[in-house]
């Protein structure tokens, strides 16, 4: 992972960025190393000052607060990470392995999040990118791309950048646990959080156990689960080809027909002229080559696919790229 320290001037938005993806002040305060109450003074503090609305939960991607001249900060902020030469990812739980070892990222909180939401949050410049599976999505297989949502505001927005999905493949995932696991349920998140992953999961015939709130999110919680229920978890086989990520140490269960998931990863639109984001698309296509992931991509609409000679920075579009 990099090392990349927010200038002076914009650590209280750093803090903010942080909170949103970590969800709550008690999770914030520990990623940033600084208290619960610190991180809520800060925080009452910037929402006096660009009067923030803190929203109900799972409503909004921005859940506490955003306005248009936090927008433009925020862009700002991701501009000078990429004059510095440095990109923040983010991504769920399960899929935060294969961030790791990719050029010049800034380590950034987990999170189940409904794919729509992820979207906003590369829109709304929280991010610069984010990785989404397919089992972040309402339905599985057939849902092509990652679909409107009422609280998404995926409708034309002259205020924000484009925001474009790069497809990295088909890739193969399998049911691991520690060594007492025999497989007698998957471990899954709450419903809203992964409904794909639990319809792939029971069109397999595979019974579902449930984790929920903040141990959904943490993968320490997951693993401590897993080893003393005798539970298993979906995970990219490449992870535990490489026993990389917190979920790629753990053991591969007997031998069945691999499931799948297609990846993306949402970037604005302008990410082509921007090296350390060509850098890291790079870097993910080369790790579909060496999981094997199939690069079909599903179908898109028409006119998400159709290619434009140039991506306006103001424009938003969507398309299918790789």
């Amino acid at each position: 992972m990099a090392a990349y320290t927010p200038p002076l001037l914009l650590r209280d938005l750093h803090l903010l960025d942080v909170l949103e993806l970590a969800g709550t002040t008690q999770q914030a305060g520990q990623w940033l190393a600084v208290s619960q109450p610190t991180v809520s003074r800060r925080y009452r503090r910037l929402a006096a000052d660009f009067g923030l609305k803190p929203a109900a939960l799972g409503t909004k991607a921005c859940r506490f607060g955003t306005s248009v001249s936090l927008r433009q900060l925020r862009l700002g902020f991701r501009w000078h990470r990429f004059e510095t030469g440095v990109v923040a990812l983010a991504s769920d739980p399960l899929h935060q392995g294969l961030l790791e070892g990719l050029p010049a990222q800034v380590p950034m909180p987990m999170r189940f999040r409904p794919a729509a939401q992820w979207r906003q949050l590369v829109q709304e410049a929280v991010v610069d990118g984010a990785l989404v599976s397919s089992l972040e999505l309402e339905a599985w297989p057939t849902r092509p791309a990652i679909e409107e949502q009422a609280t998404g505001g995926w409708g034309n927005d002259s205020r924000n950048p484009a925001v474009e999905q790069v497809h990295l493949g088909h890739w193969p995932l399998f049911l691991a646990g520690s060594g007492t696991s025999r497989q007698p349920e998957v471990l899954v998140p709450a419903s809203p959080l992964a409904p794909g992953l639990r319809s792939l999961l029971v069109s397999q015939g595979l019974a579902l156990a449930t984790t929920s709130g903040s141990g959904a999110h943490d993968p320490a919680a997951w693993l401590r689960r897993l080893a003393s229920c005798r539970l298993a978890a979906p995970v990219p086989e490449l992870l535990l080809d490489r026993q990389q990520g917190d979920f790629g140490q753990l053991e591969r269960l007997a031998a069945r027909t691999p499931l799948r998931e297609h990846l993306w990863l949402l970037l604005p639109g302008y990410w082509r002229s921007i090296p350390v984001l060509q850098a890291t698309v790079a870097a993910l296509l080369q790790l579909a080559v060496e999981a094997g992931a199939c690069p079909t991509a599903p179908a898109l609409p028409e006119e998400a696919t159709a290619e434009k000679a140039a991506i306006p920075e103001e424009a938003v579009s969507w398309r299918q790229v790789g």
